[in-house]
């Protein structure tokens, strides 16, 4: 039925992840340092 909405919103769900983990890892070498 909304298969191709489903796969884009699957995509832009693990884009957002993928930068929130990286945000995340980058501040906390920030902290580190």
């Amino acid at each position: 039925m909304n298969s191709r909405r489903h796969c884009e919103l699957a995509f832009v769900l693990r884009a957002l992840l993928a930068v929130a983990v990286l945000i995340a890892f980058i501040l906390s070498l920030r902290l580190r340092i």
